[in-house]
């Protein structure tokens, strides 16, 4: 099913979209992976009108790919996407994968530097990665790639308990809840 082509093809929340994301970051052959995530990129923009469901998942993908983007030097397309991420989370108070993304922005923009293409804002992004390593350090916040996968462990107990809550609630039994569901 995941390596179908056509799996965007499927209209997808943010919580599926996350499984594949977790089978795409483990994908060893990287041209693969960055064509895959760049897909995945522009499936959230063309479906997904909601920022608030955007921003659970854009910022991993980005991450992933740009980080492909990166290997290939292909550092305008990943100061493109690095800088779109960031300012959907910033738009939305949001911080996963902020700081990994300012370091993606930052190496995009000193490659694009050392090609002589002129670059602002750098030193900008310098002192706002170093403010958000301090912040890490003083608060002890880690922030890691595996904090998706968290978040949809937590949304995913959060149904379970919202269905139980609802079931409990009208006197069902899980037997009676499941009838005619499963065989």
């Amino acid at each position: 099913f995941w390596k179908k082509d056509n799996i965007l093809g499927y209209k997808m929340t943010w919580l599926e979209l996350g499984l594949y994301l977790s089978w795409v970051r483990n994908i060893k052959e990287k041209q693969e992976m960055l064509v895959i995530t760049e897909n995945i990129l522009e499936y959230v923009d063309k479906q997904w009108d909601d920022e608030e469901e955007k921003v659970k998942i854009y910022p991993f993908a980005a991450v992933l790919c740009c980080r492909g983007l990166l290997e290939q030097k292909e550092y305008q397309k990943a100061e493109q996407i690095s800088d779109k991420a960031i300012k959907l989370l910033t738009k939305n108070n949001g911080i996963s994968n902020l700081l990994e993304l300012l370091k993606i922005r930052i190496e995009a923009l000193e490659g694009l530097k050392e090609n002589g293409v002129e670059v602002s804002d750098l030193d900008r992004f310098i002192k706002q990665k170093m403010a958000l390593e301090m912040v890490e350090e003083e608060y002890g916040y880690k922030e890691c790639e595996l904090f998706i996968f968290a978040r949809i462990k937590r949304e995913i107990y959060l149904d379970r308990e919202i269905i139980q809550r609802n079931r409990k609630a009208k006197g069902m039994t899980q037997e009676e809840l499941s009838d005619g569901i499963c065989a």
